[in-house]
């Protein structure tokens, strides 16, 4: 059940992928972990500056953990607040 909530909540309210604002936004108490909210995200890809493909991720807590930098970060430059994260930059995956 809390796995189709947090679906729902994903199609509905697509705020960035700062699941903490979306608890905030709609007002209610965590509906589970944010384990639950991976599937809002899509593939990322890591460059460096010169534009070479260096990873791939399944997403930004997965890019996050494996380069250690701030997921917040990598998420501005995915929107485009930033233009690098830990010196390099990353690119959601269009479908």
């Amino acid at each position: 059940m809390i796995n189709k909530i947090a679906l729902e909540l994903c199609a509905v309210l697509n705020i960035n992928n700062d699941f903490n604002t979306v608890h905030r936004y709609i007002g209610m108490a965590v509906v589970g972990s944010a384990d639950h909210f991976k599937n809002c995200t899509g593939d990322v890809y890591q460059y460096n500056r010169n534009y070479k493909k260096v990873a791939e991720y399944r997403n930004i807590y997965e890019a996050a953990k494996k380069t250690g930098i701030n997921r917040q970060h990598i998420n501005a430059v995915v929107i485009g607040k930033r233009r690098t994260a830990g010196g390099f930059i990353f690119i959601r995956k269009t479908k």
